[in-house]
């Protein structure tokens, strides 16, 4: 299903297929007794309107913390335990994973990746150049090697973004989305079960759009602020991938939409 959703407003749609995780543990805590009736009320603190400000600011921090748990995949969050610390709040590792490292996480997902314009992006082969063309459902399966997509999601302790790898089996061989000095282009090689460095040419971060069940936006790691994008250049009679910056969502040549490759 694809289109605008009316009334929804919320951080990010969750990508298709994301790999399964345990539910989140929520720890229950007593009520606290009521005070009887009658009873006096303490006396006020020196501090009491500094406490109060330190509480609305644990509560907004456990609020923001929420929202960055709730735009993170939610089979991911078992990884990261928002922990109030003062007034501030941060993310720690259950596993001892490295905040400067991506992990290969689940089974891949094969999709048609398409602009917001329902282009179709296939790897030109003899290029390895990242182009869009209007296609049929037809002509998407009978061109697989170009149009089959594989989303492989990788594990990461940056809250509010979806680690992943864009890929294409051809000939054979694996040839993955590449973002380097600004240049997008595919390159032969497999996904890397963990890449040890908290940028790579092959990661981009997948991030929902607000008001969309099925739009996404994708960053490279490796070029911060730019999104990809389809665009025709001058002279070219092809829609080619390029990088855009832009900030916020509101255009829509940064919009992709993934869905399930048809059978």
């Amino acid at each position: 299903m694809s289109g605008k959703e009316a009334g929804v407003s919320r951080p990010g749609a969750i990508p298709a297929g994301a790999p399964p995780g345990p539910p989140s543990k929520t720890p229950v805590r007593d009520p606290a007794p009521a005070r009887p009736s009658g009873a006096a009320r303490a006396p006020a603190s020196p501090n009491g309107g500094r406490n109060e400000r330190r509480k609305e600011g644990r509560k907004e921090g456990a609020e923001m913390a929420a929202g960055c748990t709730g735009v993170l995949e939610p089979n991911l969050t078992h990884i990261l335990i928002a922990k109030l610390d003062g007034d501030t709040f941060y993310f720690r590792d259950e596993d001892g994973f490295e905040s400067d490292a991506f992990l290969k996480h689940g089974n891949p997902k094969f999709q048609v990746f398409q602009d917001s314009n329902t282009k179709v992006l296939i790897m030109k082969q003899d290029t390895c150049s990242p182009r869009f063309e209007a296609m049929s459902e037809q002509e998407i399966k009978d061109n697989a090697p170009q149009t089959r997509f594989i989303i492989q999601f990788y594990k990461s302790t940056k809250p509010g973004c979806y680690p992943v790898t864009i890929s294409v089996k051809s000939r054979d061989r694996i040839y993955h989305l590449s973002c380097q000095g600004n240049i997008l282009h595919f390159k032969a090689g497999e996904a890397p079960q963990k890449i040890n460095e908290d940028q790579s040419d092959i990661i981009f971060f997948q991030r929902g759009i607000v008001g969309f069940t099925d739009r996404y936006q994708f960053q490279p790691s490796s070029c911060p602020g730019s999104y990809l994008a389809c665009e025709k250049k001058q002279n070219d009679p092809y829609f080619t991938m390029i990088l855009k910056k832009v900030s916020g969502d509101e255009n829509d040549s940064t919009h992709m939409t993934l869905k399930p490759f048809p059978q």
